[in-house]
């Protein structure tokens, strides 16, 4: 897409792509009942934190998929099931394009806690993306970004919306656990800010973020011209008539 034609376009790309993913933004998909099912987890004392922290992050990515096309939900599911864990000394996580798997790196000591579900669940937003994609924007491939495809914002909303149903108190011991480690060095101010800052609104979640260092400029650039050509390829599709965006996101009830 040439420049100027991005340029001009991008208000409306911003705010069709917006309107696109406000529900998973939002936490929309969260129903009453869901946030009765994660209060009745978070309060049992029939389990111990690590068993809450994974029924929590099944109960979310439950509600996110609930009205997804069959076909992303299904894969969804597949890579879920698939997701690997690394003991390593700092947090990371991966999803491939090209293997269709998931990896997620964790100390010992946070292995099976929230802070490794929060990861995975960053990581299984973008095999939804994925897979999404692949299904309604295939046009978009054409432009040669695959490696860029796979936003990073809409991944951080997930994984806000999944972190902020866990208890403030289990935050805290996870924060006093993250600080006291002298090993990891990449990424830990921003995960500490992550876990302190999960009750605030998503857009204060990601400037703090960002803030500090997780995305830099570049890859904000990246990702609104990857945006830009995502929403540019998903129009002409349907122009051409090959696809209709009530397709693309169902709604949420």
């Amino acid at each position: 897409m040439a420049p100027g034609i991005a340029q001009a376009v991008r208000p409306i790309c911003s705010s069709l792509y917006a309107s696109l993913y406000r529900d998973t933004r939002a936490g929309a998909y969260i129903t009453e009942d869901d946030k009765a099912k994660i209060q009745a987890i978070n309060e049992s004392t029939q389990y111990d934190s690590r068993k809450k922290a994974q029924l929590v992050f099944n109960q979310v990515l439950d509600a996110r998929l609930r009205n997804a096309d069959p076909a992303v939900a299904a894969h969804v599911n597949k890579v879920r099931e698939q997701v690997t864990r690394t003991i390593g000394a700092d947090i990371n996580g991966e999803y491939s394009i090209i293997t269709r798997h998931a990896e997620v790196i964790v100390p010992d000591y946070l292995a099976e806690s929230s802070v490794e579900y929060m990861v995975k669940i960053h990581e299984l937003e973008h095999a939804y993306q994925d897979k999404f994609l692949r299904s309604h924007g295939r046009l978009f491939l054409e432009f040669g970004t695959k490696k860029k495809m796979l936003l990073e914002s809409d991944a951080m909303a997930l994984e806000w919306n999944y972190i902020r149903q866990i208890p403030v108190k289990e935050r805290e011991k996870l924060i006093e656990l993250i600080q006291a480690d002298t090993k990891m060095t990449g990424g830990k101010l921003s995960l500490i800010a992550a876990l302190k800052n999960a009750d605030h609104s998503f857009q204060q979640f990601v400037d703090g973020e960002r803030a500090l260092g997780r995305y830099d400029n570049v890859s904000i650039a990246a990702e609104n011209k990857v945006m830009v050509e995502l929403v540019g390829g998903i129009i002409a599709a349907w122009i051409i008539g090959r696809y209709h965006p009530i397709h693309i996101i169902k709604p949420a009830n």
